[in-house]
């Protein structure tokens, strides 16, 4: 019933070629270049994932090329680095023990784009009516996937530049992750159509997935409702601050090695082995996830995740309140990484600044379902 109509996404390519041979106004090559590039991209993906060649295994980077990525994001987004601290600093002590599987379900394609359209239903006007509009579009701009062994979500959301429309692939895993991953992927589309630069804004980067984690945080207390599954969602909000906290400790660690270590000194695996070995209890996958596993995408996820957590609180209290300052970030545009940062502030959030206050909604939530000790502070 859901597949992307790649015929006309083809055709859509061939006329903006056109169009681009005829140009000679450099403004409009460059914007329709841009938009001929999003359709390739589009196009490479539709062919990789329906061939099954996408997330095929690669030779690892070597350290020195993972380090050089990584300093050039701490060089540029050097600003949101001290919230990472912060987060662990907030969290220390704290024990995160979410070890059971998500247990699964049976899934409907159907169900699930019923559900979504009623969870963004709630929302008035401008979040309902952007959701109506994109659900009409989807019986040619959504593709579902059955995922095989694994138990990892895997979606995507892909923009055509300077348009309102986005492609959705859902990978489905048969839990309660399908719904959350949907909902997450929606919020991308609504936010591409609120604001089409939205996605393509680099500068924007450290925010881009603000909205959907929001949307996210939101869906947990919903279909715990409405699925009548009140453990599977509190165990993947579990499952995702031990991600997040993870993340933002490899963060802190390679920042660490960067002030101990030159660029140069990267190429010598075996000294960092020994300095990580010495400075910290982990085991030996952490070591490995510090060497090979690039920040350039849990930085903003990071960021994403703490202010996403802020506007969760404020909904908590005043929904009207979050909802509206959810939509100035989504519609804020041509500011510099750093401006966004700024902006955001003005609003009266600091990304994770009230971290503690979600965690203990997360434990007293655990105490209502009988979990025990899955999420406590050990003193």
């Amino acid at each position: 019933m859901y597949r992307w109509d790649i015929e006309r996404i083809s055709q859509e390519l061939i006329n903006c070629e056109k169009e681009l041979n005829k140009e000679t106004n450099p403004k409009i090559i460059l914007e329709l270049s841009k938009k001929l590039n999003s359709l390739e991209q589009i196009i490479d993906y539709y062919i990789s994932v329906n061939n099954h060649t996408k997330n095929i295994q690669t030779k690892k980077p070597s350290t020195k090329e993972v380090a050089t990525n990584d300093l050039a994001i701490f060089q540029k987004y050097k600003t949101y680095y001290p919230y990472f601290e912060q987060m662990l600093s907030n969290l220390d002590s704290l024990v995160i023990k979410p070890k059971q599987k998500i247990p699964r379900i049976k899934i409907n394609q159907n169900q699930i784009i019923t559900i979504s359209s009623e969870f963004y239903n709630q929302f008035k006007v401008e979040i309902s009516d952007t959701f109506h509009k994109i659900k009409q579009t989807l019986p040619t701009h959504l593709q579902f996937r059955r995922l095989v062994g694994t138990g990892i979500s895997c979606a995507e959301t892909l923009s055509v530049y300077g348009q309102k429309e986005s492609y959705y692939d859902i990978g489905l895993v048969r839990n309660v992750q399908d719904y959350i991953t949907t909902i997450h992927e929606f919020g991308h589309g609504i936010a591409n159509y609120l604001n089409p630069s939205f996605i393509f804004d680099y500068e924007k980067y450290c925010f881009v997935e603000t909205d959907t984690l929001f949307w996210e945080l939101i869906s947990y207390d919903y279909l715990a409702e409405k699925l009548s599954l009140p453990n599977d969602t509190y165990l993947i909000s579990l499952l995702y601050l031990k991600e997040y906290s993870y993340d933002a400790d490899i963060i802190c660690t390679k920042k660490e090695l960067h002030s101990n270590f030159s660029l140069s000194d990267f190429k010598y695996k075996k000294i960092i082995i020994d300095y990580l070995k010495s400075h910290t209890n982990y085991d030996n996958q952490y070591i490995d996830d510090v060497l090979y596993n690039e920040i350039s995408e849990t930085f903003h996820y990071g960021i994403s995740y703490l202010t996403a957590i802020e506007l969760y609180l404020i909904y908590k209290v005043d929904p009207k309140l979050a909802i509206e300052l959810l939509l100035k970030i989504i519609k804020a545009h041509d500011l510099s990484n750093e401006g966004y940062l700024k902006y955001v502030k003005s609003l009266g959030i600091i990304p994770g600044q009230h971290i503690k206050e979600y965690v203990d909604i997360l434990i007293q939530r655990g105490k209502e379902l009988g979990y025990g000790k899955r999420l406590y502070y050990q003193h």
